[in-house]
């Protein structure tokens, strides 16, 4: 068979008989030595040009000094050198060190580097599009990660498990994201089956083992200058279209502790407060108990309305309040609907101190007071509290004084399920005419 190229010819030198058909064994015509010499030649330049199709395989070190273009497969098996301006335009792999201290230009898939070689890029490299830079498929560790940088070879990316990317400085994990996406921050694998756009610390393996802190720091000052404010934000849903919906802020974390909520002034709050929810507006700072404005009696009814549908206690407070009449004084509760006059279960006992005592019972409403006098003066309070949000059904307690004429301790007790959420409160004087006194009201 005749050899045409290279890559035909014989590392055993008593087999090679001819070069391109022309014979040079023993005793060939002188003829034949010239023109397999200038066969030679021809089949070296296209060696060089890589026109021949051979690819390309050494053994020892490669220096390349001048501009490459490599168009074939090559292997190389010792350190290889490319000081001047290189294209790899096929499949190439290097399984030493490599150094590449010029532009290099990749277009093919190309393997450079092994575990345990070191591939240093000091030029500029350019993965033309379609290409493929393939590190090392062995296992890599957080001391020597495969991409780093000559000097300080344990800071930089690796591979701790298939689908899992990590970042490392000093031979320590920093910032990992596993198979599932979770991104973890500091060392070790999340055990847990938590996935997708979750940042959190990492959790150990084993028995009883303790979860890891998690901070989050703003960027501190020095000297006189403060920290930054940690800042979240969300968007609404926007308008229909493409287009990225407006992040607006949310939460604001101030320097020394206060809230910001919305786009709204910082606040601290006052001592005794509490954070309260209200619906879809920002949250803000108060208290648990709202109370009503005090109202100077008048008129046969006491109405406090408006009362919100969180509310599950409401307390009544009388200071010096009393009627032109004899008739008892009652509290009626109602929705939405209006107030309620039918259901009710209560009584009312009169403890007066002369050892006597009168009691009244009521369906109508709940019965507060019992044997009422013109000159009558009551204090005290009246509580409802909520039983079942879902029958709206209030039970009432109530504790009254009555001095002047009466002279006596009034103690009532009741319940009634309404039809909706109580939404209002009424105190009324059983046909009478308020004509002295004060009432108020709280709820929680």
């Amino acid at each position: 068979m005749a050899k045409n190229k290279i890559s035909e010819y014989s590392s055993t030198a008593a087999n090679n008989t001819d070069i391109a058909g022309i014979n040079i064994a023993e005793g060939c015509a002188p003829s034949g030595i010239n023109n397999a010499i200038r066969e030679l030649m021809a089949q070296l330049k296209d060696q060089q040009a890589g026109t021949d199709g051979d690819n390309f395989a050494v053994g020892g070190n490669l220096t390349v000094t001048g501009t490459t273009n490599l168009t074939g497969a090559i292997t190389c098996g010792g350190a290889v050198v490319f000081s001047s301006g290189t294209t790899f335009s096929s499949a190439t792999t290097f399984s030493s060190p490599v150094v590449m201290s010029s532009t290099v230009t990749m277009s093919g898939n190309n393997n450079i580097g092994a575990t345990t070689s070191s591939t240093i890029l000091s030029g500029s490299v350019t993965q033309t599009s379609s290409s493929v830079l393939y590190l090392d498929d062995a296992a890599t560790t957080a001391s020597a990660p495969p991409l780093s940088w000559d000097g300080d070879t344990n800071t930089g990316i690796y591979r701790p498990a298939a689908d899992t990317l990590a970042i490392v400085t000093g031979g320590t994990d920093r910032l990992r994201v596993n198979s599932s996406g979770v991104v973890i921050i500091g060392s070790g694998e999340a055990t847990t089956t938590v996935s997708g756009k979750v940042l959190r610390a990492p959790d150990a393996s084993g028995t009883d083992i303790a979860g890891a802190d998690f901070e989050i720091d703003a960027g501190n000052g020095t000297g006189t200058g403060g920290s930054g404010k940690i800042i979240f934000k969300t968007a609404d849903v926007g308008v229909t279209g493409s287009s990225a919906n407006t992040m607006t802020q949310r939460l604001s974390i101030t320097p020394k502790g206060g809230f910001s909520f919305g786009s709204g002034a910082t606040s601290y709050g006052t001592t005794g407060q509490v954070l309260k929810s209200n619906g879809d507006a920002p949250p803000s700072f108060g208290s648990v108990i709202t109370s009503g404005t005090a109202v100077t009696v008048s008129g046969t009814n006491i109405d406090f309305t408006s009362i919100p549908s969180t509310a599950k206690k409401i307390t009544i407070m009388f200071r010096s309040v009393s009627t032109n009449g004899t008739n008892d004084l009652k509290v009626i509760i109602g929705d939405s609907g209006g107030f309620e006059t039918t259901g009710y279960s209560s009584m009312v006992a009169q403890l007066k101190a002369a050892v006597s005592q009168s009691n009244l019972a009521d369906t109508a409403a709940f019965a507060i007071t019992t044997g009422n006098a013109a000159t009558g003066s009551y204090h005290g309070t009246i509580v409802l509290t909520l039983l079942d949000s879902a029958t709206f059904a209030w039970t009432m307690t109530g504790n009254l004084y009555s001095g002047t004429s009466l002279d006596s301790v009034l103690v009532s007790a009741g319940s009634k399920a309404l039809s909706d959420t109580l939404t209002q409160v009424r105190i009324n004087a059983g046909g009478n005419t308020f004509d002295a006194g004060t009432i108020n009201i709280m709820y929680e």
